[in-house]
Order: structure tokens, then sequence, then C-alpha cells
């Protein structure tokens, strides 16, 4: 019985942004934005916590705790933090000083809260820029 060979070639061209180096700025674009939208929604839900359990709130809408709540940038990423002076209370009021072990108040656990809030919830708040940077991906479909 004869043997026959049988040849197959394929040729395969890929193309778009993701193999011609455009998808760099679309993607660094899409995380710099992302980590906007968390830290932001993050400060809300801070200031939120805080102004609804504060029962005297001092000047500023919320108390100066509130308005002394900030996002900083570092190397590692975005921090949510409190300034000076607030930070000299954010310990306590967070319930993590040598003090609220003494005294009757536990902390408003609001950062520690925020940050779970915010572990559960990252995938709904930047899914329209993810959607967003998926389209430019596809050249703008």
């Amino acid at each position: 019985m004869p043997r026959s060979r049988i040849n197959v070639s394929t040729q395969v061209r890929v193309r778009g942004p993701m193999f011609d180096g455009r998808d760099g700025p679309i993607m660094r674009r899409f995380f710099d934005d992302a980590k906007k939208k968390v830290t932001t929604a993050g400060e809300a839900r801070i200031r939120e916590r805080v102004s609804a359990r504060a029962r005297h709130p001092t000047g500023k809408p919320g108390g100066h705790f509130v308005a002394g709540i900030v996002t900083k940038d570092f190397k590692q990423g975005r921090t949510i933090t409190a300034e000076y002076p607030q930070i000299l209370r954010a310990p306590w009021l967070e319930g993590t000083s040598t003090r609220n072990a003494s005294t009757r108040f536990k902390g408003f656990r609001m950062f520690r809260l925020t940050r779970a809030w915010l572990k559960k919830n990252v995938g709904p708040l930047v899914q329209d820029l993810f959607n967003a940077a998926v389209d430019e991906l596809n050249g703008g479909r």
C-alpha cells in the first residue's frame, strides 16, 4: 500500500493594539482611572461612616476629622489616610489605639470596614472603565 504525504501550511497574521504596542497607554490609563475611582469611593464611604456616627461634629460639615480624610499617592499605590492633626485622633477613632483598651469606646472601624467593602465591590466600581478600555483595545467598537 503506497503512502501519501499531505503537507498543510498555515499563515496567521495577528494585529491590533496588543500586538503592535498601542495597548500600553490604554491599560495605564485604565489602571490610573480605576485607582482614582476606587479611592474616591473609599473616601466617600469613610466620610459617610464618620458623619453618621459622630455625635457632636465640630467646625466643617461632618467635623474636622472628615475634612482631613485624603488620598495620598505612594510608590505602592494610593492610600486613604487622615491628615495632620486628624492623624493624632485617627487610631483612637478607628479603634486601634492602646487608649481604646482602657475606655468603653472601641472605635468606629471606619477604615477597616471600608477596606472590606472596597475589596468586595471593586469589580462593580470599575466595570464601566474596564468596558471602555476593552472597547478602545478592540478598535473603538
